[in-house]
């Protein structure tokens, strides 16, 4: 086996194999008679093939394999015994020829590959200031929490003697001609909230009550709500019914429903906790909602901050890429892109391939390591976050065990529980200044930052 490496430069360099017969044959040999064993060819016993008519018949192609897999293997080996980080594969020099195998006259092949080699740097940036917003929780925040949660922990009531706009109205309604009922003419029947009435329509209503009647045009008494829907929830059609009927009904308001919120007594607490006793008072139902609230935040703005530092150690290490070598990688590994495809989305694949080895870099540095017991954490706070961060009656130890089943969802916590690792051994390293900042203003920037990514 001969290999011969060129360095063109500091990002590129190519590879010329030679195998030779003495290097390939046995293993050939071994091929074709393994073949020979399973080969079932009309006139011959099963393995009683003549290794002859073998070598004639599927020669060329065992050949080929065997050859493939030799260099395959030399490939790997070599770069991982020189030491060399390349970036995707290696592949054939553009003036390869094809290789043609002869059973008959066993020689030597040559094979000639590009390399793209990885860049070498140090990771700079990272003494370097970040800023990371901190969300200042107002009480209004944490009343509006609070009510909220009285509404979610409370029971149905049935008013009778007036009408808030978040009621849920039960009516019975009669189609119109003029401002008579009209006769033989459509009834129907339906629930809708008061917040979706139309506001001439909901100003009217507001100052009814249960009993009460109204005249309103049937296909715009809810806002945003298109034909199908009042054909099928307020005029109660069948999806292929067909009925000459008019717009304006009255209404007859059957019933009232409200939500009534909870009485702030020690059940509502252990409702709000999950746990019975482990909040006793009202204020310390409201600390652990800004508690809940400040972590809610704290999360976005971290991932902010994240953010901030990719974009600021991107900046400060100037990757230079082997791109004509990359492009060409890109093509061959992907046979339906073409030239205009892999151009216009160079620019996004170059950034990302950069952040990648700038983390990779620092993962090194900082020893990351993802454990099992990571890894099921990192499912559990998921499982969490699907209930609102009160997970009641569920056992997370097992539903997470099931959900790590998932390969997928496996890889993507895996990922997530690294990054994590990562920006905490990053942001304990680097210059962080907290800066205060309101929930408006935060929202802004958020909403900013959306903005530019999209």
């Amino acid at each position: 086996m001969n290999i011969t490496k060129n360095e063109i430069d500091a990002l590129n360099a190519s590879l010329h194999i030679t195998i030779e017969p003495s290097d390939y044959e046995e293993k050939f040999k071994d091929e074709l008679n393994k073949y020979r064993g399973k080969a079932s060819l009309k006139g011959f016993r099963k393995g009683k093939t003549p290794i002859a008519t073998i070598k004639k018949m599927y020669g060329k192609a065992i050949l080929a394999e065997t050859i493939n897999n030799i260099l395959g293997e030399t490939l790997n080996t070599y770069l991982t015994e020189e030491k060399i980080e390349t970036l995707g594969q290696p592949i054939p020099t553009e003036d390869t020829e094809v290789t043609h195998f002869d059973v008959k006259n066993l020689g030597d092949y040559k094979f000639d590959f590009d390399l793209g080699i990885a860049p070498q740097f140090e990771v700079a940036g990272m003494d370097d200031g970040i800023e990371k917003k901190v969300v200042e929780v107002a009480e209004e925040s944490v009343t509006e929490e609070f009510e909220l949660a009285r509404k979610r922990f409370g029971g149905e009531i049935f008013p009778e003697d007036d009408i808030e706009d978040n009621d849920l109205l039960t009516l019975s309604a009669v189609e119109l001609d003029g401002d008579k009922v009209k006769k033989k003419g459509w009834e129907t029947g339906f629930q809708i909230l008061v917040k979706d009435l139309e506001d001439s329509v909901k100003e009217e209503v507001l100052k009814l009550k249960k009993g009460g009647k109204f005249k309103f045009n049937i296909r715009s008494v809810e806002k945003d709500k298109d034909e199908k829907h009042v054909n099928k929830y307020l005029l109660n059609l069948d999806e292929d019914e067909e009925k000459e009927i008019g717009d304006m009904f009255e209404g007859t308001i059957d019933k009232v429903s409200r939500i009534s919120p909870a009485e702030i007594n020690q059940e509502f607490f252990d409702k709000y906790t999950g746990q019975e006793g482990a909040e006793t008072s009202e204020e310390e139902i409201r600390a652990k909602i800004r508690a809940n609230i400040e972590e809610h935040y704290n999360t976005q703005t971290k991932n902010l901050m994240f953010k901030e530092i990719m974009d600021h150690l991107m900046e400060a290490n100037k990757i230079e890429l082997p791109n004509a070598f990359l492009k060409r990688w890109l093509k061959l590994s992907n046979e339906n892109a073409t030239d205009e495809v892999i151009e216009a989305e160079f620019e996004a694949f170059s950034q990302n391939l950069k952040w990648n080895l700038i983390k990779s870099k620092l993962e090194a540095k900082y020893e990351i390591e993802v454990l099992p017991e990571d890894i099921k954490e990192g499912f559990k706070k998921r499982i969490a976050g699907y209930f609102g961060g009160n997970p009641q009656g569920i056992d997370l130890d097992q539903m997470a065990e099931s959900m790590m089943k998932n390969q997928e969802q496996f890889r993507q916590v895996f990922e997530e529980e690294k990054a994590e690792k990562l920006f905490q051994a990053i942001s304990a390293d680097m210059n962080i200044v907290e800066n205060p900042i309101s929930l408006d203003e935060f929202k802004e920037l958020v909403k900013k930052v959306n903005e530019e990514a999209a």
